[in-house]
């Protein structure tokens, strides 16, 4: 009986232990055997490809195309100013008058010598013809017939000395009214009513600023604005210069007027490393004023090949910047380029198609070919 119980003992013994050796080594293989990757849900954009339009803004001044100086082109007396200094005057109004008397008196005294020289040349004219017929007759000679001629040919260059005589007459009795030579904005006179103009060739009596149209002066720093600014210009791009629209705005961007680029630097200023622009501006309500400070937003540069996606999406680090795509079931990382930065938005340029799928969210956990999942998608 004893032996018996002995054995008993030592059966279940060795059972036991051969229970905790299998259990040990199946822990062991749990242990050695790699973990499956767990799918990770995300959310996701289609990309629309194709060509964006980039908006640059920038401050700007304005300069009046041209201002123009005024001068009394006649000696006188000034006697009345005719226009309120300040004001906006329109081409050809008159802004002083100067005494005109003695041009007057001079355009009458042309006027009848004018008169003068008709009369003799009509006396000369019939003198000819009745020359002509006796010589035709022989009933004259060539002296008297060469006489008659040369009265004749006088007495027509006479009246044109008289006309011209005439012109000049009229012309300085006009310079007596004094008139703005363009539209602009009008200065303030130079000379006081009473003095006596006009002497030692000519007397500045004021100026005009012209402001329609007006010029829109800037200058673009970036190195993205002076790139597609010169591909504009060059044609390495679709873009002309004709279409691109020049908003000018207030401080307080309200759209001032709206003009066209004229005018591009050919040559980048090295001290600051900007290229200098100039947009003519019709200005019909005359809101700018030359010296005025404002801004410029430039409109109608479009670069090829590119998107726009929400900032959220982009991931920048030392090694550069690059989005995840869902490609395969997978998170696929793409290099990119950040050609604008909007409010909340990139316009990026990359190796990406139409229609790929931008991962929005959790991308601080992916890891590049990670599995992924979308979980909202849109559209």
């Amino acid at each position: 009986m004893k032996i018996s119980k002995q054995k008993t003992i030592a059966t279940c013994i060795c059972s036991a232990f051969l229970l905790w050796g299998c259990g040990g080594s199946g822990e062991q293989q749990a242990q050695q055997a790699p973990a499956e990757r767990p799918v990770m849900k995300v959310d996701t954009i289609k990309i629309a490809k194709g060509a964006q339009n980039l908006l640059f803004e920038y401050p700007a001044r304005v300069r009046s195309v041209g201002a123009v100086e005024v001068y009394a082109k006649v000696a006188g007396t000034l006697l009345e100013q005719l226009y309120k200094e300040g004001d906006f005057v329109e081409k050809d109004t008159p802004l002083f008058r100067i005494d005109a008397d003695t041009y007057q008196a001079a355009y009458n005294e042309a006027l009848a010598a004018l008169e003068m020289r008709q009369a003799t040349f009509n006396q000369a004219e019939r003198e000819w013809q009745r020359v002509s017929k006796l010589f035709e007759q022989k009933a004259v000679s060539q002296k008297e017939y060469d006489s008659a001629f040369a009265a004749f040919e006088s007495a027509r260059a006479n009246i044109a000395n008289a006309e011209a005589t005439l012109a000049r007459s009229e012309l300085n009795l006009s310079y007596t009214t004094v008139t703005a030579p363009v539209s602009g904005m009008s200065g303030v006179k130079l000379q006081d009513v009473g003095a006596y103009v006009g002497t030692a060739g000519s007397t500045m009596v004021t100026t005009i600023t012209q402001t329609a149209p007006i010029y829109v002066e800037f200058s673009i720093a970036d190195s993205q604005a002076i790139d597609s600014v010169n591909a504009v210009r060059t044609g390495k791009i679709e873009t002309k210069l004709d279409d691109l629209n020049v908003k000018v705005l207030s401080r307080q961007g309200e759209v001032l007027d709206n003009g066209k680029i004229d005018f591009i630097d050919s040559r980048i200023d090295e001290s600051i490393g900007s290229i200098k622009l100039r947009a003519v501006v019709p200005n019909e309500n005359n809101r700018l004023i030359p010296g005025q400070f404002v801004r410029v937003s430039i409109e109608g540069i479009k670069i090829p090949n590119s998107a726009v996606i929400p900032q959220k999406a982009v991931m920048q680090t030392a090694q550069g910047t690059f989005i995840y795509l869902l490609k395969d079931g997978v998170a696929k990382i793409v290099p990119i380029n950040i050609a604008q930065s909007l409010a909340h938005d990139f316009i990026i340029t990359g190796m990406f198609e139409d229609g790929d799928e931008l991962i929005t969210n959790n991308l601080m956990k992916i890891r590049p070919d990670s599995p992924v999942v979308a979980e909202g998608s849109v559209q």
